[in-house]
């Protein structure tokens, strides 16, 4: 079986080579399934991404999320607090505010956050959108390799239920030999169906 950065070069590979239609099309088809979930029918505050690099886009449900009444949220890449310093890495996820009329502004590693940044602990959160690379029927993720979201996904207490989703295209589906770290999802959204992880 292919290990984790192999398949990560051939999936993004892949679904780089989508065309402009085919994104946008696979969008919209993701929002429809998507919005149509009990997880986001009673979600207040969602986390979502802006898509990058051949990403599925959920420009088109976080339109919708917006028009609800619902709050969104992106993740930004921050310097961690000098009193939290005990892990190796300097920087940390967390998520702030994003209103229809929120400016972004590309910062670290090219992503567009919020400029302006109103913060969000993610457990707080109703529904957890994860972009990913790669996905298994089992619930496990491939992300982009730094890790970020394994970290922030880690902090979060599972006592009380929460709906961690992974969202990318149907051809993301790939086998995945998880890492001891990896956080299982409850499931993934694709352009193609609703996958829940079937649990061992």
């Amino acid at each position: 079986m292919p290990n984790a950065c192999a398949t990560r070069a051939l999936i993004r590979q892949q679904r780089q080579a989508l065309s402009y239609a085919q994104q946008r099309l696979a969008a919209q088809q993701l929002c429809i399934r998507i919005s149509r979930h009990p997880s986001f029918r009673r979600a207040n505050c969602i986390s979502a991404y802006i898509a990058s690099e051949g990403e599925i886009s959920l420009a088109p449900l976080i339109k919708l999320a917006h028009k609800q009444g619902k709050a969104c949220y992106l993740p930004v890449i921050q310097k961690r607090p000098a009193i939290d310093r005990a892990e190796a890495t300097k920087l940390i996820m967390r998520f702030s505010l994003f209103m229809p009329h929120s400016k972004l502004v590309t910062r670290r590693f090219g992503l567009l956050e919020p400029q302006k940044v109103r913060l969000m602990a993610l457990d707080k959160m109703d529904l957890i959108l994860c972009p990913l690379v790669a996905f298994d029927r089992q619930g496990h993720r491939i992300g982009m390799g730094g890790g970020f979201y394994d970290r922030a996904l880690s902090r979060i207490c599972r006592t009380r239920k929460k709906r961690i989703w992974g969202v990318g295209h149907y051809l993301q589906q790939h086998p995945i030999v998880p890492a001891p770290w990896d956080i299982t999802l409850d499931g993934v959204f694709t352009d193609n169906g609703v996958l829940t992880a079937q649990k061992h």
